[in-house]
This record gives structure tokens, C-alpha cells and sequence, in this order.
């Protein structure tokens, strides 16, 4: 989860995701548990003179625990991710106001809002269409059944549609 607000490239709904069967396997375990002891120091030293940043924080470790500590059938979904980011957002924001008060700051805020600015206008494509949207799924998570069976779905009403239309075009001919 960590990454995907940090760096937000290659989103989608669905993730073909390891579970973790240790600390070390698959090795992301071991930074996804140390992400959140950051979290819990940057909770701690925060609280007295960053209330912000203790806010949000404390807001996005209270967000994700659910899906750090529940067994869950998909461990990683983008939706789960809105209300952390919420909070990790007004975690930084307080770093952010102060590295735009710096002449050399500024332009390091300005790059990171423009990358921003171009992850989700390529996110922002996926989700033009529901069949465009699952499929950009199932590239990303070809094994996952919700993926899977949602297209095929929509595959489903897609021909069901024409050939209704079909049938509908077949009876005016007749009258």
C-alpha cells in the first residue's frame, strides 16, 4: 500500500499478490512491517509538535490495520487505499507548506504535483469503460477470479445486446 502512494504507477483493481508466509517471504513482508513501525515513530515523535502530521498519521494506521491484520481473500485493493491516503496526505502536508516556503523547494513540490498530475490522467483512462476496467485487471492479476468472472460477464451482456439488436433490426425488416 505503501508504494502505491508513493509511487502510483500501475494501479488497478485487482493484484496478483504473494501472500506472506513469513517475515521474509515474500521479502516485501519484511518492509510492509517496517513501514509501519515508521508509521508508529512518526506517530510517536509527531503527536506533540506536528498535530497534523500526528492527525494524519494516526488516521492512516488506523485505516490500514484492517487490511494489515484480517485474513482477507484480496489482501491489496486499490479501494482500500482512500481513506489512508486521506490521512497520509495530511500527514505530509504540513512537510510540503514548509519545503514551498524554499526558493529550491518550490520546484521539487511543483515536480511532484506534476508526476501526480500524470499517473492519474494514465489511471484515469482505465476507467472509461467497465470492460476496459476489468481487463486492465485481468493484465494485471490474469489468476484472479473476481477479475475473470466480471468480464466474462460483461462479455455476456455484450452479446446478449446484439443479439437483441439483431432480432430488433430482423423484425422491422419484416414490417
Amino acid at each position: 500500500y505503501l508504494r502505491l502512494w508513493i509511487l502510483p504507477l500501475h494501479q488497478s483493481l485487482q493484484y496478483d499478490l504473494a501472500l506472506s508466509s513469513g517475515w521474509l517471504s515474500p521479502p516485501s513482508t519484511l518492509f510492509a512491517g517496517l513501514g509501519l513501525l515508521g508509521l508508529a515513530g512518526v506517530l510517536t515523535l509527531s503527536r506533540l509538535h506536528l498535530p497534523w502530521t500526528f492527525a494524519g498519521a494516526g488516521l492512516a494506521a488506523f485505516a490500514i490495520l484492517p487490511s494489515c491484520l484480517v485474513p482477507l481473500v484480496d489482501p491489496l485493493a486499490e479501494y482500500r487505499m482512500y481513506l489512508p491516503s486521506a490521512g497520509l496526505a495530511l500527514a505530509v502536508a504540513p512537510g510540503l507548506l514548509g519545503l514551498g516556503r524554499i526558493p529550491a523547494g518550490r520546484g521539487a513540490v511543483l515536480v511532484l504535483a506534476a508526476l501526480g498530475i500524470l499517473a492519474s490522467i494514465g489511471r484515469a483512462g482505465a476507467w472509461r469503460s467497465e470492460t476496459g476496467l476489468w481487463q486492465e485487471a485481468l493484465r494485471h492479476a490474469p489468476r484472479k477470479v473476481m477479475a475473470n468472472a466480471n468480464l466474462a460477464t460483461l462479455y455476456r451482456k455484450r452479446a446478449t445486446a446484439c443479439r437483441e439488436a439483431g432480432a430488433l433490426a430482423s423484425s422491422r425488416a419484416i414490417e
